[in-house]
């Protein structure tokens, strides 16, 4: 199963490489870089020294001599040097986190990756000189800088091969084949170059394969015009790739040495921290960064993945004596590491105020209050309807449009500014429904990452602009509607389902389908067949913190689910009455 092995470490290292944009990392590189000294240095140091003290506890490596246990602890301590930006841009996407903290623990976590192969493919060298019983002399060093000069010019060549492959115009299945191939090719011929200098040369050159694959990457990604075809590919094939891997690493384990090792783990997992607080302290001080995120910011670079656990499977190939047992002890303190990485991540981002989660909404009050942003006749047209079905609309505009003819509406509210302090003279806490009908999208969106970081307010509609500001608006549970395809919808619609249709827009004297929330503690866990409702009343679904439940009769109900019935006007007013506290 080595090939499978090879084939996912290639992989890893390719996507470490293209994860590099140079571009991206300009407006904050002196910071980033300083940053990046002081945990590469603090944490490789302290890494290496805590695993050399702590080496007469360690069962398989307590009987190496000293020099082959300062190899093993400059390995060691290359691999606790790893993070995880994978983890770090799922956090980040996750919170919405914004800001000059998150910018440079991105930017630090993503060149870290680039740093700890170049370190891995130098130190191992170097440990593999140690153990072959090599003084450490500038023959060393120069052999070393021939294998680097190498690895580079390989990556170059790998990187003009898959840009090759890209440019191909053929499914992305062959492409990605035709890359993976090429990552595993690298290893064949590395080790076939290994086997050539050591039978017929005087030296003998250990190229690490890693490298490689990170340099093509990086050289994709920031040299030429692929670097989104790289992303796109990388991304389609990822899941299986990190499915096998992560499965052969697990099937590594070897238990009996992570039952014996634990305790190591954990002191190991002391030390580290050690290095990346007094690294990302020290590297924050020099580059002038504020006090607070100088002292939080070590909590956003606890957290290892892909690259440590790919090292570690490579130490384990290239040390069979004692590199599997080795990489186990590393594989447990990654899970370590990923295991408390996360929260703290989360906790620092709370902490310099980058966190932009979504606001809890505030319970319902008795009342359908509506704000709508934005004056025109579609916005004062829609406050007539609502009004007419039971809600409390309010138009809200900036203070220039108090001037036109529809500012005269008794129910317009004027604010200077789109901004948190101007939103808050609006009683928006008190609003079930916000819909914003602004001419700019980048106007409708500051308004809605307001209430969603500040309200939570659970039903946002928006009247799109451009199109390519959909993702933008979905991805804060924001409802949009596109002026440009909405009458194509509707019509279609009507002609598909015209009863159904005719009764989502409310054109049926008799029949109407609203969302009602359970407010009544009384109701709290009941099942739907149990409820006394109308008769003329049919349940249609539950809306349950953002899920959809189709109803049927057992379903229970819970305290702030959103159901949705539909009967006549009448009726459903009675199970609004039946449902609030």
């Amino acid at each position: 199963m080595r090939f499978i092995d090879e084939i996912a470490l290639a992989f890893i290292a390719l996507v470490a490489g293209s994860e590099l944009y140079l571009k991206e990392l300009q407006t904050r590189i002196r910071s980033i870089a300083w940053v990046t000294v002081g945990l590469v240095v603090c944490t490789f140091v302290l890494g290496s020294l805590g695993t050399l003290f702590l080496m007469n506890f360690i069962p398989f490596l307590r009987d190496l001599s000293a020099t082959n246990q300062i190899a093993v602890s400059i390995i060691t301590g290359t691999i606790l040097v790893a993070r995880s930006p994978s983890s770090a841009i799922a956090i980040i996407n996750e919170l919405r986190a914004k800001g000059p903290f998150t910018q440079l623990v991105l930017g630090v976590t993503v060149i870290m990756d680039v740093v700890v192969i170049i370190m891995f493919a130098t130190n191992k060298s170097i440990a593999l000189a140690l153990f072959d019983d090599k003084k450490i002399e500038l023959t060393v060093f120069g052999t070393v800088a021939l294998e680097l000069s190498l690895a580079l010019l390989l990556g170059v060549l790998l990187a003009e091969l898959i840009r090759q492959y890209l440019s191909l115009q053929t499914h992305l299945l062959i492409k990605s084949a035709l890359t993976l191939a090429s990552g595993y090719g690298i290893f064949l011929l590395t080790r076939a170059t290994y086997s050539l200098t050591q039978d017929y040369f005087p030296l003998t050159l250990h190229i690490e394969p890693l490298l490689v694959c990170l340099i093509a990457g990086f050289s994709v990604t920031n040299f030429g015009r692929y670097r989104k075809d790289l992303k796109s590919l990388t991304s389609q094939v990822s899941l299986p790739i990190y499915i096998a891997f992560f499965t052969l690493v697990g099937t590594s384990l070897n238990l009996n040495i992570l039952r014996e090792t634990w305790l190591i783990a954990l002191a190991l997992f002391g030390f580290r921290l050690g290095g990346i607080m007094l690294g990302t302290f020290v590297g924050g001080v020099i580059s002038r960064e504020p006090a607070l995120h100088n002292r939080v910011r070590w909590m956003g670079f606890v957290t290892q993945a892909g690259i440590a656990l790919g090292l570690a499977r490579e130490t384990a190939n290239s040390f069979p004596t004692f590199g599997p047992d080795l990489a186990t002890l590393i594989i447990s303190l990654v899970i370590l590491n990923e295991l408390v990485g996360p929260i703290f991540f989360k906790v620092s981002l709370g902490i310099v105020g980058e966190s932009r989660v979504r606001a809890n909404p505030n319970a319902f009050d008795g009342s359908k209050d509506v704000v709508i942003f934005g004056l025109d006749r579609q916005g004062i047209a829609l406050a007539n309807n609502l009004e007419a079905h039971g809600w409390k609309a309010k138009i809200t505009g900036l203070e220039n449009d108090q001037g036109t003819e529809l500012a005269t509406d008794t129910r317009f509210q004027s604010i200077k500014a789109l901004d948190k302090i101007s939103l808050s003279t609006i009683n928006l806490e008190g609003a079930d429904a916000v819909v914003c009908l602004f001419p700019s999208d980048e106007e409708s969106l500051k308004v809605c990452e307001i209430v969603y970081e500040e309200y939570g307010t659970d039903t946002v509609v928006v009247r799109l602009v451009d199109q390519k500001n959909y993702k933008r608006f979905e991805q804060i549970n924001v409802s949009v509607v596109d002026p440009t395809t909405a009458g194509v919808q509707l019509l279609e619609e009507y002609v598909r389902n015209p009863s159904a249709t005719s009764l989502l827009l409310g054109l049926s004297d008799n029949q109407d389908i609203v969302e009602l929330e359970l407010l009544d503690p009384a109701l709290n866990g009941i099942a739907l067949r149990n409820l006394r409702l109308p008769l003329d009343v049919l349940v249609l679904s539950i809306r349950r913190q953002g899920t959809l439940i189709f109803a049927q009769g057992s379903t229970r109900i819970y305290l702030g689910d959103r159901i949705t019935v539909m009967g006549a006007p009448v009726s459903t007013k009675q199970v609004n009455d039946l449902f609030l506290a």
